[in-house]
């Protein structure tokens, strides 16, 4: 009976070793383990940071430096072009800030009435001349919103000539009805012959004139009752 007391407590010692020892070894893979997770959490934190670095050092222009470049490489072709088709306007010098101006009103899509009565005062131009001013300064400062201002200006020019063709169907008809006023005024009054013409001290009467009629005009070239 010793015997085998004294065997149960070495076996169980033996267990109480064997599990300690089993252990200390998951809790070491375990500080692996965080310490490796720790590591690539480092590096991903490092690597994001040099990303937003470089996403800053690589940000793309704005619209606005865009344009401003575009006027500063194309300052001498834009005033050759407005020397040429306006021979008698005289740009200011170092209009980089009225050009930035008139692009931003293409942009936010001001009607080219209005942009037209703000040029005239930006840019010292009368009405037919800012037209053209800003025309030029879209195709070579801002030509990413050109489309825009060169739809408003065809949209202008077939609304003028509308109104022209108005006009001159207006004016041709108050011209009818003028030559109907005087052919009826004609027509109202009438000589028997060219001795009451002449007694009226209307000779002589031309063809659409007041009293004027076939039957008096003898030789028919226009005129009745010559002299």
């Amino acid at each position: 009976m010793g015997f085998i007391k004294t065997a149960g407590i070495g076996l169980g010692a033996l267990f109480l070793i064997g599990a300690c020892l089993g252990g200390t070894g998951d809790d070491a893979d375990g500080d692996k383990e965080s310490a490796g997770t720790s590591k690539s959490d480092s590096k991903i934190d490092a690597k994001t940071e040099g990303d937003d670095s470089g996403a800053t050092e690589d940000s793309e222009p704005t619209q606005h430096e865009v344009w401003s470049d575009n006027y500063a490489d194309r300052d001498e072709r834009i005033q050759k072009t407005l020397t040429r088709r306006l021979p008698a306007y005289q740009q200011p010098m170092d209009a980089v800030n009225e050009s930035l101006a008139s692009c931003d009103e293409i942009a936010e899509g001001r009607a080219l009435r209005k942009r037209l009565k703000n040029a005239g005062a930006r840019w010292s131009a009368k009405p037919d001349q800012a037209i053209v001013v800003l025309t030029v300064v879209a195709d070579n400062v801002c030509p990413d919103v050109a489309k825009t201002h060169t739809k408003q200006v065809e949209q202008k020019r077939k609304a003028d000539a509308r109104a022209a063709a108005r006009r001159r169907a207006a004016a041709a008809k108050a011209e009818r009805q003028r030559q109907a006023q005087l052919q009826q005024q004609s027509q109202q009054v009438y000589y028997a012959n060219c001795t009451e013409v002449e007694a009226a001290g209307a000779a002589p009467i031309y063809a659409g004139d007041s009293g004027y009629s076939r039957d008096l005009d003898r030789d028919g070239d226009g005129v009745a009752c010559e002299q």
